[in-house]
């Protein structure tokens, strides 16, 4: 059974022009003067004149990379550069210790989200999942994300409840056991070698620079997710 699709990917280059437009330094070449917001028509509106846009012209004297004049060398550079504007928000959201901050999962979520044309707002679907949901050391936070990250995938290709189908289960086992094979546990706790389910525990955790560690985990959940949703894109 499916149902509405509540986000979609119709254009790869004008949702890395939307991130960009959402951290207030799109590129005046793609993005003109989109501003802080940007909906997904304006944007595709105003790629007409990007480099990598099909049928787009160049200005007198600016040279273009000659991949980008092939159909599918132009996907694929629209596509890198999604993944690379996707992935570098997640991470910028998860170094960030203000009010900004995104935990492992959440980051994983705002990763998946970017890339999916899906709402930042996803993210509050992960707020409970950091450390090893809630601090305590369980299920790592990039591996936890990643699973609600399929089903916002999911949700997004219409597909609603109940349908009993889980179309990705084993890719997602499998993201697990590389996991676990690579860094030798699933487990925040093991992982990081900390208890953080209190607040002693937890400032202890950041203080002796462990903390940094987790952004490698968040990273290759990312990259691995990536994968699974490119192949069901």
């Amino acid at each position: 059974m499916t149902g509405s699709r509540t986000c979609g990917r119709p254009s790869l280059l004008a949702a890395a022009l939307m991130a960009a437009a959402t951290r207030g330094h799109a590129d005046s070449a793609g993005a003109g003067a989109m501003g802080a917001s940007c909906d997904l028509r304006t944007c595709q509106e105003r790629l007409r004149g990007h480099p990598l846009a099909p049928g787009a012209t160049l200005p007198p004297g600016r040279d273009i990379d000659e991949s980008t004049r092939d159909p599918d060398r132009r996907v694929e550079a629209m596509d890198t550069k999604l993944f690379q504007s996707a992935k570098a928000e997640a991470l910028a959201g998860f170094a960030e210790m203000g009010a900004g901050h995104l935990n492992c999962a959440q980051a994983v979520v705002r990763f998946a989200a970017m890339v999916l044309g899906a709402s930042h707002d996803s993210v509050v679907l992960a707020r409970y999942f950091g450390g090893g949901m809630s601090r305590m050391g369980q299920v790592c936070g990039g591996l936890s994300g990643a699973a609600l990250s399929l089903g916002l995938r999911d949700q997004c290709r219409g597909l609603s409840w109940p349908d009993g189908t889980s179309p990705d289960a084993e890719r997602l086992q499998l993201l697990f056991r590389e996991f676990e094979a690579k860094f030798g546990s699933t487990t925040c706790r093991a992982l990081v070698g900390y208890l953080t389910d209190t607040a002693e525990g937890y400032e202890r955790f950041k203080a002796e620079g462990k903390y940094a560690s987790c952004e490698g985990y968040v990273s290759w959940a990312c990259d691995h997710l990536y994968d699974i949703l490119e192949a069901t894109g």
